[in-house]
C-alpha cells in the first residue's frame, strides 16, 4: 500500500530523524538536535534503534540512502 499523504505537499525540505530507542509503545528520535518521544504507531513496524527515518507527511518511515545524503 502506497502512502499518498504527501502528494500535494510542495515543501522541498525533508525532515530526517535518528532513532535513539524503541519500546513497545513509543519511539525516541532525534530531529535537529532535539529528542522527541512519539507513539509507536507514528512509525513503521520495522524501525529499530540506529535507523534513520524520514517524515512522509503521515508517519516516520525508513529513509533511503539517497534521502540521508540530501538531509
Amino acid at each position: 500500500m502506497e502512502n499518498e499523504a504527501n502528494t500535494n505537499v510542495k515543501c522541498a525540505v525533508q525532515r530526517l530523524g535518528n532513532v535513539v530507542a524503541v519500546d513497545g509503545k513509543s519511539i525516541a528520535i532525534e530531529v535537529n538536535g532535539k529528542e522527541l518521544t512519539l507513539p509507536r504507531e507514528k512509525a513503521g513496524e520495522e524501525i529499530a534503534a540506529g535507523d534513520v527515518l524520514r517524515w512522509d507527511g503521515a508517519k516516520w518511515v525508513l529513509a533511503k540512502q539517497e534521502d540521508e545524503a540530501k538531509g
